[in-house]
């Protein structure tokens, strides 16, 4: 069982990762105003805040079960 949630807490966090990524290694003042792959600053923000949580939750299981 402990396998099961540690997998599916680095597989979240990999596909929150693959989220962020287009938006965050785009340029800025590009021409690329209605790529799909951009994400809103709200988007943004849920993501990271996600990334966060899933990443603490993984530290916890790690660290506390047993």
């Amino acid at each position: 069982m402990k396998a099961v949630v540690i997998s599916v807490l680095i597989l979240g966090c990999f596909l929150m990762m693959a989220n962020l990524a287009p938006c965050l290694l785009s340029n800025p003042q590009g021409n690329d105003k209605d790529d799909p792959r951009k994400l809103t600053a709200d988007q943004i923000r849920q993501s990271i805040t996600t990334l966060i949580v899933l990443l603490i939750a993984l530290v916890m299981v790690l660290h506390f079960w047993r």
